[in-house]
C-alpha cells in the first residue's frame, strides 16, 4: 500500500520487510525496484483499532527505475498456479486445462465438477494436476463448499505442491517465472485481524483442506491459514478480452503493485497454460514514479469503491481521484453527485416516483424469459431514467448496458445504437483514455456499423452504407489504438474487427 492508500493496515508499526535477493534481481532486469516506506507514528497508531495493530510488516512499493512510454511492457509474469473459475458448483464456462471457451465442455466423470474441451486436455490435466485433487474436489462438493471456496481450496493444494519444488524466481524469455521466494514474500493480513465473518471462513476452509485431502495431513494448520489469508487479498481474477473473469491466479510479483483509482498501469492476460499477465504502462511513467494498477472498477462512486477496498483489501484509499471526487469538484474526475445525480430542474418527489417505477419495470424484466418482452420492459425503464437522471448517472449507464445486447439480439438497431453511444460516452468519462472497456465498446460498435453497412448496401442504399462503413472504420481504428496500449500490437484483440464481437 502506498501513501495514497494508507489506512488502518498501513498504520501498523514499521518493521523492515525482508525481500529475497532473487526478487530484487528479477525486478532490476525489468527496470524496477522495491522501495520500502515507513509511515506509522505513535500518534497515528493511537487512532487505529487494536485488531489492526501489527498487520503490516512495513509498507513497500514498486518504483520505476527508468521511463516507460504508454503501451510499453513493464513486465510479464507466469502464474505460480491458477484454476478456472466456476459458474456454479456444477459447471464452468472454460476448460479447466487450457481455459478455452467451448459449448461442448465435458465434465470429469469422477468429481463431476471440472470440465474439459477435449480428451487431450483432460488427459494432460489428469497427469499434471487433477489426479491428486479429483477425490478431494468431490469430497468438498459433497460438503457443499461454495464455488469461490472450492477455487481457493484447489489453488491451496496446487500452491503447496508447487511450493515443495523449491524453485527460485527467474526470468525466462523475458517472462518472470515466480518461485517459492516470491510466494513467501507476499503480504497477507493476520487472521486474528480480519473481521469475524472472514476469519470464520478462513478457518472453515483450512479445516476442509485437511479433511478433504487437498493438502498433506502433515501440513501445519498455521501454514494453511497463512496462505488462505494471502489469497484473500492477493489473488487475481484473470479476464479475457471482453473483461470477463476466467480464472483465479497466484501472481506474486504482480501482487507487489499497490492500488490507485487513477492507475498508471493496466493488467492484461494471456490465457495460455499457465496463464500469463502483462503489466503495461497506460500512460507515461517517469523514472522514480511508483507503479500502480486499480484493484477495483473505478467506474463507481468514491464511497462504493472505498467499501469494496475496505472489505477485500482492508485499507482506505486516499488517492487524488478519491479526494477530488468525494469533495465534489467540478473538474474531472466526475463528482459523486453527478454519478448519482438527477437532471437540473427535476424535483425530488418527481424523481423518486419515476425511479421507483423504473426499478419496478427492471424487476419485471429480470423475471421474464422472453428477450423481446424483457427489452420492452427495459425500454420503459430507460425512458423514465433518461427523463430523470443525469446522463452520466451510473444507474442509467447500467440500464443502457443491460439493454444493449438485447437490442442487438432482436435486430432493434435504433435502440442498440442509442445504448451503444450512451455507454461509450460514459466510458470515455469514467475511465482514463487507454482503457480496454472503451476499446471493447468501440470494437463492438464498429462491428454493428459494418453489419448495417452490408445490409443497406444489399438493399441498394449505397450512400447510407458508405456512411456506416466510415463509422465502422473510425471505431475500429480507435479501438486498435487503445488495444495497442493495453494489450500490445500482437494481441488477439487486434487480429480482426470481428474478434471482440465473436468473443462477446
Amino acid at each position: 500500500m502506498s501513501a495514497d492508500t494508507q489506512g488502518p493496515l498501513s498504520s501498523a508499526p514499521s518493521i523492515t520487510c525482508s525481500c529475497p535477493d532473487a526478487l530484487t534481481k528479477v525486478l532490476d532486469r525489468h527496470g524496477c525496484k522495491i522501495r520500502h516506506t515507513a509511515r506509522a507514528t505513535p500518534s497515528t497508531l493511537a487512532a487505529v483499532p487494536a485488531r489492526w495493530h501489527g498487520c503490516r510488516a512495513g509498507d513497500r512499493e514498486v518504483v520505476a527505475m527508468r521511463d516507460f512510454t504508454p503501451g510499453e511492457v513493464v513486465w510479464s509474469e507466469e502464474a505460480f498456479t491458477c484454476v478456472a473459475l466456476f459458474k456454479d458448483m456444477t459447471s464452468s464456462e472454460r476448460c479447466s486445462a487450457c481455459f478455452g471457451g467451448s459449448c461442448e465442455l465435458q465434465r470429469c466423470s469422477r468429481c463431476k465438477t471440472l470440465q474439459y474441451c477435449s480428451k487431450k486436455c483432460q488427459r494432460d490435466d489428469w497427469r499434471t494436476q487433477h489426479k491428486v485433487e479429483c477425490s478431494s474436489i468431490a469430497a468438498a462438493v459433497h460438503k457443499n463448499v461454495s464455488a469461490a471456496g472450492l477455487v481457493d481450496l484447489i489453488l491451496l493444494g496446487r500452491t503447496i505442491r508447487h511450493k515443495g519444488l523449491e524453485v527460485t524466481s527467474a526470468t525466462r524469455a523475458g517472462t518472470i517465472i515466480p518461485g517459492i521466494d516470491a510466494l513467501i514474500s507476499m503480504h497477507g493480513h493476520p487472521v486474528e485481524a480480519l473481521p469475524s465473518k472472514q476469519r470464520s471462513e478462513v478457518f472453515t476452509l483450512a479445516k476442509l483442506a485437511l479433511d478433504c485431502g487437498f493438502v498433506p495431513t502433515t501440513t501445519a494448520s498455521a501454514e494453511i491459514v497463512q496462505l488462505l489469508t494471502v489469497f484473500e487479498s492477493n489473488n487475481f481474477g484473470a479476464f479475457d478480452v471482453t473483461l470477463k473473469p476466467v480464472a483465479s491466479a497466484v501472481l506474486p510479483f504482480t501482487a507487489l503493485l499497490n492500488h490507485s483509482c487513477a492507475p498508471n498501469c493496466v493488467l492484461t492476460y494471456t490465457l495460455d497454460v499457465p496463464i500469463r499477465v502483462s503489466i503495461r504502462a497506460c500512460r507515461a511513467i517517469a523514472s522514480g514514479d511508483e507503479l500502480r494498477h486499480a484493484y477495483v472498477d473505478v467506474a463507481a462512486k468514491s464511497a462504493d469503491r472505498q467499501t469494496v477496498l475496505q472489505k477485500t483489501y482492508h485499507f482506505h484509499c486516499r488517492c487524488e481521484l478519491c479526494e477530488i471526487q468525494s469533495a465534489g469538484s467540478l473538474a474531472r474526475p466526475i463528482p459523486d453527485k453527478v454519478l448519482s445525480g438527477t437532471l437540473d430542474g427535476v424535483c425530488a418527489a418527481t424523481a423518486d416516483e419515476k425511479l421507483r417505477s423504473a426499478e419496478a419495470h427492471k424487476r419485471t424484466a429480470m423475471e421474464v424469459e422472453d428477450i423481446e418482452t424483457e427489452l420492452r420492459w427495459l425500454k420503459t425503464a430507460i425512458d423514465l431514467e433518461k427523463n430523470t437522471l443525469h446522463p452520466l448517472n451510473l444507474t442509467l449507464f447500467e440500464t443502457m448496458r443491460w439493454a444493449f445486447p438485447l437490442a442487438i439480439a432482436v435486430d432493434d438497431f435504433k435502440l442498440a445504437f442509442e445504448c451503444h453511444d450512451h455507454v461509450l460516452r460514459c466510458l470515455r468519462q469514467y475511465y482514463q483514455p487507454n482503457h480496454p472497456a472503451t476499446a471493447l465498446q468501440l470494437s463492438i460498435g464498429g462491428d454493428m456499423h459494418s453489419e448495417i453497412a452490408e445490409r443497406t448496401e444489399n438493399s441498394g442504399m449505397t450512400k447510407e452504407a458508405k456512411a456506416h462503413e466510415v463509422k465502422a472504420i473510425k471505431m475500429w481504428s480507435e479501438a486498435k489504438e487503445i488495444y495497442s496500449v493495453t494489450h500490445g500490437v500482437d494481441h488477439a484483440a487486434l487480429l480482426g474487427p470481428q474478434y471482440a464481437k465473436d468473443q462477446h
